[in-house]
């Protein structure tokens, strides 16, 4: 095949032409294939998570806070030496404006070094800097001593008295709610009448083998077509991943409203999750760092881990150093733990801790052109995800931890969450008397993070 001939024809004038009908098939199946097609969000479409939003270019969803956390000790004064002692809280223990704080009158405390006193006055008056009083529970306790500045105190139970009042102190229920854009994506592709009816530009039929045989085609626009497609799916996934938020004031046309850019995954991930870093590959102490984290935030004990392919390679030597050291003695109940690590590392279960790690490569990550490129970060770069949905306290709905927002397109070429279609004098059906055969493709989309805290970025220390 001389593929020579082609790509003059493609750099002179961006349409497959100059082939010979014999070579076509050969052809196709070569070049049309030749650049990867992204589609490492087609995960999130196979499970379902993909859900339209209202008729709106925003949308919003909601999360819990925390229901309890501890003190964390600004201040101390003794109240009665070797008894009592007043603690203020860090300004970060409070919330709704420094008003409202966890601690109550009655909740039960303990001390780092096994002090353990209960709460017995509390003030609110000063915001963000509220006090408490913790009185021992008995003798054994010194509350005054055990109180270090910058210290945590941990909240585990409360005591009353029979026929009490209770605490007379409610705690306010919190939620955080986020707000996204959805971002129109689009791309096009357009050949004149005249250049569909040239000679050079050949017919042929599909053969057998192919999903369209015994169907008639024209190959270059059959090229064109599966490239536009490529290219509007590619930049779609990359966007979705990698966006940041538009200021509102971008206006690249006069005649036209401002762009609007989508937060993503990865963004939202880095300014609202966990951040960590890794030297030169992971280690035993990176994983243990990571299900720390995720204890802390009340996370799943099975989670997916989306990864670039420099993040993949160092894996692989992290998981041959285990192996080398002996490590086949991590095993789980099953017996069968290190086996994925042997067979590509593509599950590894944590010994004594239940907790599963399941690893996938983007091929988005590492994108020749974009993300791939020296230097950009993206190849070395891993996000631990959670994998089960949790309950939005506002509507009550279960959602995902990564799901994939669209508004539905009007008209026809509608394909659920994408539109195409043709216009010109030259399309299937004529719409206009320009001698043309236009193709484009857009859709409205945003991506959803559900649970940020319960996610972990993870980039390699610069």
């Amino acid at each position: 095949m001389d593929s020579q001939a082609f790509a003059v024809a493609a750099v002179n004038t961006g349409i497959v032409s100059g082939l010979d009908l014999m070579h076509m098939p050969e052809v196709y199946k070569k070049l049309v294939g030749q650049y990867p097609k992204q589609k490492d969000l087609l995960f999130l479409q196979m499970m379902g998570n993909m859900k339209e939003v209202v008729k709106q270019t925003t949308w919003s969803w909601h999360e819990e806070n925390r229901t309890n956390m501890p003190i964390t000790i600004a201040a101390k004064a003794t109240v009665v030496a070797s008894t009592t002692v007043r603690i203020t809280l860090a300004a970060a223990d409070h919330y709704g404006s420094g008003a409202y704080s966890f601690p109550r009158k009655h909740d039960q405390v303990e001390f780092k070094n096994g002090a353990k006193g209960i709460i017995i006055a509390k003030n609110t008056s000063v915001a963000s800097a509220h006090t408490v009083d913790i009185q021992r529970m008995n003798s054994d306790s010194d509350p005054v001593a055990a109180a270090v500045v910058g210290g945590k105190i941990g909240i585990f139970s409360m005591a009353f008295a029979e026929g009490g009042t209770g605490s007379g102190q409610s705690i306010a229920p919190r939620t955080t709610t986020y707000t996204a854009k959805l971002q129109i994506f689009r791309d096009e592709f357009s050949v004149t009448t005249s250049e569909q009816t040239n000679q050079s530009y050949v017919d042929f039929t599909w053969p057998a083998g192919y999903p369209n045989a015994g169907q008639p085609g024209k190959f270059y626009f059959i090229k064109a077509e599966g490239d536009t497609y490529n290219r509007f799916m590619k930049k779609r996934e990359l966007g979705l991943l990698t966006n940041v938020e538009d200021d509102g004031n971008i206006i690249i046309n006069s005649d036209e409203s401002a762009i609007r850019s989508t937060r993503g995954f990865i963004p939202h991930v880095k300014q609202y999750s966990n951040l960590m870093q890794y030297a030169t590959k992971p280690t035993m102490g990176t994983f243990d760092t990571m299900i720390r984290i995720l204890n802390k935030n009340y996370s799943d004990t099975d989670n997916m881990c989306l990864m670039g392919l420099d993040f993949a390679l160092v894996l692989k030597d992290f998981g041959t150093d285990l192996m080398k050291n002996g490590a086949t003695l991590y095993n789980s109940a099953q017996g069968k733990a290190m086996d994925a690590v042997a067979l590509g590392f593509s599950t590894f279960t944590f010994p004594t801790t239940d907790y599963n790690f399941h690893f996938k490569k983007l091929q988005a990550l590492s994108d020749a052109d974009s993300t791939g490129l020296a230097g950009f970060g993206y190849s070395s770069l891993a996000i631990l995800c959670p994998t089960e949905s949790k309950k939005d306290p506002n509507s009550g709905e279960m959602e995902a931890p990564i799901s994939i927002r669209y508004k539905t397109p009007v008209g026809g070429g509608n394909k659920s969450w994408y539109k195409m279609w043709e216009t010109g004098a030259g399309a299937a059906t004529p719409t206009n008397s320009i001698l043309e055969r236009k193709m484009e493709l857009q859709s409205e989309e945003g991506i959803q993070t559900f649970g940020a805290a319960r996610f972990i970025h993870i980039s390699k220390a610069s």
